[in-house]
């Protein structure tokens, strides 16, 4: 999940998603919708470098308008004008990586990402991905990383979809349905205690 997205709702989200998708089918997947995630982009870079300023400025003992200038001095000089809340521009964010998505489903380029304890040979990782793409239907477009974290096994990541075959994924599971078990026992015995 990107960091856009975390800083949002679930019924954010899945706007957002629906006016990227909205948006590729006025677009098309080629030409247009390419201009538009290159502008996305850019102002997703311009976000960071204002972040980044913002929390220069704060930390220093400033005046609000000595701040409001310094600001509005930057930006001159770049003959820009930004000027929009923090939500805005996290919605932009989440939109320009929902639109990117949805232009790869379209050209049935899934992003995928396999996610290992240990480093794939070359040879395993096009395999995995022959398998999926036979499985899913689609061309992909295959990220293999690694986290030693998950101890063994795999973590797939389509889209917004993990499937978790990971070892410690799976003790993770047991381990919640160990708890939820000894929870309604405690809670049946309660009851139990209560009604003699």
């Amino acid at each position: 999940m990107s960091a856009a997205s975390r800083d949002m709702s679930a019924d954010a989200q899945t706007r957002t998603r629906r006016c990227a998708d909205a948006l590729l089918d006025i677009l098309g997947a080629d030409g247009p919708a390419d201009r538009l995630l290159q502008e996305l982009q850019s102002l997703d870079a311009l976000q960071e470098e204002v972040a980044a300023m913002e929390e220069l400025l704060i930390g220093q003992n400033l005046t609000e308008q000595r701040r409001q200038e310094l600001i509005a001095a930057m930006f001159a000089s770049r003959k820009q004008r930004f000027e929009s809340p923090r939500g805005s521009l996290t919605m932009l964010r989440s939109l320009g990586q929902e639109l990117a998505q949805a232009v790869e489903w379209r050209r049935h380029k899934l992003p995928v990402t396999l996610i290992t304890a240990v480093p794939l040979t070359d040879e395993q990782v096009e395999d995995v991905s022959t398998q999926l793409q036979t499985a899913l239907g689609a061309e992909l477009r295959l990220t293999a990383s690694v986290d030693a974290s998950i101890v063994g096994g795999a973590v797939v990541k389509v889209g917004q979809s993990v499937y978790d075959a990971s070892v410690a994924g799976r003790l993770r599971r047991v381990r919640d349905e160990l708890k939820a078990r000894l929870s309604n026992r405690r809670g049946g015995e309660q009851t139990k205690e209560g009604g003699q």
